[in-house]
């Protein structure tokens, strides 16, 4: 019978901490519309339109880097730049900046593959820098988040295979 109870002492645990990587982050979105025609968003290469709610990277997966889709209609020729950084720091890394004839572009987070590598939530703010009056501007975030919670899940049934083990030899 302790063997049952350690056993679901561990998977209570694990539960626990596992869940946490899996919580929603409410105030924080990979996608921002004005209303006027500018918007931008995370998504995970050139050319994709469309991601995530709150895109998720890995530091170890070098296949996938964020990049900031900007769509703005309007004007025919368009500038866009913006800078990018751990969410709360001061220190900030500009976007490649792009000159477009068209209403979408796609600009590169500079560096990424250097810089990339905290856990944590990072802000990418993505802005119109040609025209006249106001110019558009907004915010995304995307999380990065290293790759342990899939062990950790393995962990996690493992365990469960093991105590179901137990307790059925006990029973036997």
């Amino acid at each position: 019978m302790n063997g049952a109870k350690i056993v679901t002492l561990i998977m209570g645990f694990f539960a626990i901490t596992v869940a946490q990587a899996f919580a929603a982050d409410e105030a924080y979105s990979s996608f921002f519309n004005d209303g006027s025609g500018f918007s931008i968003r995370i998504v995970d290469a050139m050319g994709k339109r469309t991601g995530d709610d709150l895109m998720v990277f890995s530091p170890d997966d070098a296949t996938r880097s964020p990049w900031l889709y900007v769509t703005q209609t309007g004007e025919q020729k368009k500038k866009f730049d913006g800078f990018w950084g751990l969410e709360g720091s001061t220190d900030y890394l500009k976007l490649s900046s792009v000159v477009t004839n068209g209403d979408e572009a796609w600009l590169e987070l500079k560096n990424w593959d250097r810089n990339g590598n905290t856990a944590g939530i990072w802000g990418v703010t993505g802005r119109s820098v040609r025209g006249r009056g106001d110019l558009p501007e907004g915010r995304v975030f995307f999380r990065v988040a290293p790759e342990p919670v899939s062990a950790g899940l393995f962990l996690l049934g493992g365990l469960g295979l093991l105590g179901g083990r137990a307790f059925r030899r006990k029973r036997a």
